[in-house]
């Protein structure tokens, strides 16, 4: 049942193509512009004399001294990381904050809460359909855009930040699926008591920046802990997953007396 929900969702996704361009697109951005900057560092970083006229540079203007090129770096490597972790799971707070008022004013939801399935098996369904899409292009350009930052010399010192470090193995592939799960859920649950679509994006919206900001901060603040430290924060992520989709059960439970 919950695979069945999930390829509704998924085909109500698909008749927006605008929506699946503009997210591969907010990547494709990114992925520029940190290439483009990387390698401008990794430029400056194959000169000594074009690194220590970088550092005065930077001395001068009270940015850094001695070690400020590979600072530098690695502050661009745990943008990168937040804005990945932030983006996946932003689009699909978006994605999943529409899912069930959408049936609500189709006027299928009452058809699918009297249907055999279950309360939570609908809003995973929902969750699975709207994280689909997004987590994909998550792999695809986050993986390879750090695997990219890991080949260059001027990012050794963010070495514990990329691929292959375990800790970064488990944030990238573990860690920020599960938090994005909690944030689509929260942001389905929080739309699902709205009437209109202006109410619900204003809600996912204010959701959406506390709990993507407060994951993305915890999940890229843990890499200089290494595994250790990043595998500490999943059960609290799978803590909350469960947490939210028990309250999104009750609330859909609701809706049938409504």
């Amino acid at each position: 049942m919950i695979l069945h929900v999930a390829r509704r969702e998924w085909r109500e996704l698909a008749r927006q193509p605008a929506l699946l361009v503009s997210t591969t697109a907010i990547y494709g951005a990114l992925g520029a512009v940190i290439v483009a900057l990387l390698c401008l560092l990794e430029f400056v970083h194959g000169g000594p004399e074009m690194v220590a006229e970088f550092e005065a540079r930077m001395a001068a203007a009270g940015l850094g001294g001695p070690g400020a090129l590979e600072g530098w770096a690695t502050q661009a490597v745990d943008i990168t990381l937040f804005l990945l972790f932030a983006q996946l799971m932003g689009v699909t707070g978006v994605l999943a904050g529409h899912t069930i008022l959408h049936d609500r004013v189709c006027g299928t939801l009452p058809f699918l809460l009297l249907s055999p399935v279950r309360r939570w098996q609908l809003l995973v369904g929902k969750v699975l359909g709207a994280v689909a899409f997004p987590l994909l292009v998550y792999g695809v350009f986050g993986g390879g855009l750090c695997w990219f930052m890991s080949t260059l010399d001027v990012t050794q010192s963010a070495r514990l930040h990329l691929p292959p470090s375990p800790g970064w193995w488990i944030a990238f592939a573990i860690g920020a699926p599960a938090w994005t799960w909690f944030v689509a859920t929260v942001c389905a649950v929080a739309s699902s008591v709205t009437r209109d679509p202006r109410s619900a994006q204003q809600i996912v919206w204010l959701v959406q920046f506390f709990t993507v900001l407060l994951c993305g901060i915890m999940l890229v603040g843990a890499l200089p802990g290494g595994a250790a430290e990043e595998a500490a924060l999943l059960p609290f992520a799978g803590a909350a997953c469960f947490a939210a989709t028990m309250m999104g059960e009750a609330i859909l439970s609701r809706e049938v007396t409504r």
